[in-house]
């Protein structure tokens, strides 16, 4: 399974790259690639080893959740009463078999008292269609398709178009007997239970035919089953079962399995929805050419258990919901910086929300006491390896319905190991376990200047960024904050179905009594003083703290009613950063110091701005200062480095912008602001209305019709 998904991913990777404009791969990149591939698959075998994997994270990990029940059995169907007039509709699944098998099948069920056989065929030959041709009984009827609709996708239809009180379906290989059949429709018809299945395990050696390593899988899947629906039967895919028409009229429209896993999520569903099951012995032939192969199919089978278990979720004592429970990995407050602030706010924009139940699954250096109104779960933390089967294990819990990733290119670690085991965390999730995972990207490798970069990273390193982008772009769906990088990954990487999520503003002005306000006057729209330049976020070397004091040191001996507030703790990277900050500028005239600013100082410290200095060396990423500036309509100077546009006024709204730590230039902008207030106001102006055009709501709306599609 490990293997399949490493192998897919390189294909995958292999298909896009030789799609993209840079044209065929290089035999250096081929060579780096069989050596990621060989890197990869040794890594997830040491790591996640599938048997360990499947120990330790189904039963005791999800497992342990399956057994515990969560769908609570809400009503009692009343059974079909026994009578004469009670009719029986019955359903063949026919791909590739031979016609006069099932032929003869169809009339021998007419003959012994069925009132209506559908036969579902795909994909009919010509021999199929002369046998179609051949049949006049028009109780026999017939869903065909020219597509391959699945085992699974067959019965659908053709369940879902009968007309009996009793239904159900046979395989239509002859394995099992029209008088096997009978007794499971007898067993609904004559006692309470509302579903009855054929078994190999009862009362006879069915299956003494397979070979060992068959009914090995098939005793391991059962247990698994048995956990994952709490279904206590020990043959879920045994193909004959009959049940009352009420169970699929009740179930059919939570079902999504279209392949080998639609017995057991029949199953499942019916026991959730209060039904119970009799699972009753037959007589099993063994036709020896089963369509389900060991490579192919088994594997999709065991992933299906997962799928099931999720779908489970939709089943309710009213039908069904169309809440869906989501998993946000991101860090979280009390942690500072790193998405943390953006984590919180999505998280809330999500609460409010009526279709989705947020929970966010956090470090475990993020545990804290404080109450949110939704789950924070820590489960892993930066630098380890340990890390990754801990979060694998929470987010692999079916109760999850889809799982989103808000995350950046250094999101796992400061070591490459971790940063690269990180990101591949995402693809491994959809394409071996098929959980539904959503990533949403805010920056990239690519956007970092060459200066900017540690002097010990080297054109490995640079590959190895690559190569770890373009797994996570594997992703189910991959969300990007800036229409930039939507560019950026269809030039660089050939990716066309990222979707562009503005990263909203989080937080638009509010009145005193805690209603929106429409036009909250900014201090950037009044003429009294001070004058207060506002440095806002977590300081740390690329900040550039040093050009906006100097800046402001000028600017301040001709504007002595003025103030530089240097708002917010330390980058948790450089600890000390804020204090030594303090210490060489805390006693210089205008300049103040407040520290970290809590949720609710922020109004205060905003609107008491009159404009804020971005003054960064490097930017990476939509800039929550700049969508703050937006919330409360506050002008912006800003360094021209690369990213900072795509960063801040590529979102929306404007800014001024001076050349990097030139010092006199930002002093002059700062002078500029000071005496033309109408620019100023005009900038006040604009940043407003594109804070009030996409908020953190208008984000989450999308992010949730993207998680539920």
């Amino acid at each position: 399974m490990i293997a399949s998904f490493i192998t897919s991913i390189v294909k995958r990777i292999r298909n896009t790259t030789e799609s993209a404009t840079d044209g065929p791969l290089t035999h250096r990149i081929k060579d780096m690639l069989q050596l990621i591939q060989t890197l990869a698959v040794g890594c997830f075998f040491i790591i996640l080893l599938p048997v360990k994997l499947l120990v330790r994270v189904l039963p005791t990990g999800v497992l342990s959740r399956w057994t515990t029940g969560q769908v609570s059995q809400q009503r009692q169907p009343c059974a079909t009463e026994n009578s004469s007039s009670t009719t029986r509709s019955i359903v063949l699944p026919i791909y590739n078999e031979d016609p006069s098998t099932w032929e003869s099948l169809a009339y021998s069920l007419r003959s012994s008292g069925w009132d209506e056989v559908i036969l579902t065929i795909d994909q009919p030959d010509s021999e199929t269609q002369t046998a179609i041709d051949r049949i006049s009984d028009p109780n026999i009827k017939f869903s065909i398709s020219q597509s391959r609709r699945g085992k699974g996708g067959a019965l659908h239809e053709g369940l879902t178009s009968t007309t009996g009180d009793i239904i159900g379906f046979i395989d239509a290989d002859g394995a099992i007997s029209t008088d096997s059949i009978d007794k499971l429709y007898a067993t609904v018809e004559s006692t309470d239970a509302h579903v009855a299945i054929g078994s190999r395990d009862i009362g006879s050696n069915s299956r003494a035919s397979q070979s060992a390593l068959r009914q090995l899988l098939g005793q391991i899947y059962s247990r698994l089953a048995q956990a994952a629906t709490k279904v206590q039967v020990t043959d879920f895919q045994c193909g004959a079962k009959a049940f009352d028409a009420q169970v699929w009229e009740q179930t059919h429209p939570t079902l999504r399995e279209r392949r080998f896993g639609f017995d057991t999520e029949f199953l499942a569903h019916a026991k959730a929805n209060g039904y119970t099951i009799e699972e009753v012995g037959i007589e099993w032939n063994d036709p020896g050419d089963s369509e389900v192969t060991l490579y192919a199919d088994i594997p999709d089978m065991f992933r299906a258990l997962l799928r099931v278990r999720r779908s489970l979720r939709t089943v309710s004592e009213h039908g069904t919901t169309n809440k869906q429970s989501v998993a946000l990995v991101s860090a979280h407050p009390p942690t500072r910086g790193g998405l943390a602030e953006y984590g919180e706010k999505l998280a809330h924009a999500y609460h409010r929300r009526d279709d989705v139940i947020p929970t966010v699954v956090s470090r475990t250096t993020e545990n804290t006491h404080t109450e949110y109104p939704y789950r924070v779960v820590p489960r892993w933390r930066r630098d380890s390896l340990a890390a990754a089967v801990s979060l694998i294990r929470e987010i692999a819990d079916p109760t999850y319905d889809a799982v989103q990733f808000n995350i950046h290119m250094t999101y796992f670690g400061s070591q490459n190991l971790h940063r690269f085991v990180g990101l591949l965390i995402p693809p491994f999730l959809s394409t071996v376990l098929e959980t539904k995972v959503v990533v949403t990207m805010h920056d990239f490798f690519e956007v970092v200047e060459d200066e900017e970069l540690p002097d010990d990273v080297g054109r490995p390193h640079v590959w190895g960024a690559k190569i770890a982008t373009r797994l996570l772009l594997l992703s189910d769906v991959v969300t990007v904050t800036s229409e930039k990088y939507l560019e950026l990954v269809e030039t660089e990487y050939g990716i066309t179905d990222a979707e562009y999520i503005p990263h909203g503003t989080f937080q638009q002005p509010m009145k005193a009594d805690g209603g929106q306000s429409q036009e909250t006057e900014n201090q950037s729209e009044k003429t009294d003083s001070p004058f207060t330049v506002l440095l806002f976020g977590h300081l740390g070397p690329t900040k550039d703290v040093e050009t906006a004091v100097n800046a402001f040191e000028r600017f301040h001996r001709r504007v002595p009613d003025s103030e530089l507030v240097i708002a917010g703790g330390s980058h948790p990277e450089y600890p000390e950063y804020q204090k030594d900050l303090k210490q060489q500028y805390g006693g210089l005239d205008g300049v103040r110091f407040t520290g970290y600013i809590p949720d609710n100082d922020l109004r205060r410290v905003w609107e008491n701005a009159t404009i804020a200095t971005m003054p960064y060396h490097t930017m990476t990423g939509v800039s929550g200062v700049f969508q703050l500036a937006k919330s409360y309509g506050v002008p912006v100077v800003a360094a021209d480095v690369e990213g900072m546009r795509t960063s801040t006024v590529d979102t929306g709204g404007d800014a001024v912008f001076v050349t990097p730590g030139d010092a006199s230039e930002l002093c002059h902008a700062f002078e500029k602001l000071h005496g033309d207030i109408e620019y100023r106001q005009e900038l006040a102006s604009k940043n407003r209305k594109a804070g009030q055009e996409c908020t953190i709501e208008d984000t989450a709306a999308m992010m949730s019709a993207v998680l539920a599609d």
